[in-house]
């Protein structure tokens, strides 16, 4: 059995999921995947379902934490080191998976952070505001070393966070507050620059002007609530020691 287990994120991707699947035969050597459909409501789970690989599904869309969760949960159970997480949008390189897998396997680091940060010019500039922001906050309420603390796009060391999963959330807040863990555990981690694409399919937030909870200042305010709360939480609540 291989040392990595790759899960790709799904939801509402039918567009994109065909070239991502066809994208993963680059992977053959390199690490197991499986499928993580977080309760897609268009034709995604009828795409994952005839290429026949295996897929967990939410009946419900119930987060993104809960579908990272889910795959720690999975990866646990099959006995895998490494736990890589890659969205099913097509936004992120095969190949930029491949550098980051090789290079958590020959090291002794808990995390490999996939990092945006040569490339902002081609974030949308909401998202690159946000991006900015919560770096900054990051870096200076938590002295947090992770330039970018949004990503998703990382590669764990299955046992150094299974552990500590119950007190991260379930939706986007999830990796913010993970930086914070990080941070304050002192755990080791290395980040890479990687290249990314932007298009209609690729991103699941939306605009200021846009009245639905995905709205970016929607997510950004709940995401400063999620890391004081957390911040409260992990200084003066023994549950999350």
């Amino acid at each position: 059995m291989k040392k990595t287990l790759c899960a790709i994120l799904c939801y509402n991707n039918e567009n994109t999921l065909s070239k991502v699947i066809e994208e993963k035969k680059k992977l053959k050597g390199v690490c197991d995947f499986i499928f993580i459909n977080d309760g897609s409501k268009d034709n995604s789970a009828k795409v994952l379902k005839s290429s026949k690989f295996i897929t967990l599904n939410h009946k419900k869309n119930m987060g993104y934490g809960q579908a990272v969760k889910s795959a720690f949960k999975y990866a646990r159970n099959k006995k895998y080191h490494y736990l890589a997480i890659f969205p099913a949008d097509n936004q992120r390189h095969v190949e930029d998976l491949i550098r980051m897998i090789k290079t958590i396997e020959q090291s002794s680091i808990d995390l490999i952070v996939g990092s945006k940060y040569k490339i902002l010019k081609k974030i949308p500039f909401y998202r690159k505001i946000g991006n900015i922001f919560f770096s900054n906050i990051a870096k200076k309420l938590w002295n947090c070393k992770i330039a970018d603390v949004l990503s998703g796009f990382k590669i764990y060391k299955t046992k150094s966070f299974y552990k500590h999963l119950h007190i991260l959330p379930n939706d986007y807040s999830f990796d913010i507050t993970l930086s914070q863990l990080v941070s304050f555990k002192k755990m080791k981690f290395k980040e890479l620059h990687v290249n990314c694409r932007y298009n209609k399919n690729t991103s699941s937030m939306m605009g200021i002007f846009k009245l639905h909870k995905k709205n970016i200042l929607f997510i950004g305010l709940k995401m400063i609530i999620d890391t004081l709360v957390f911040y409260f939480n992990y200084k003066f609540n023994h549950n999350y020691k």
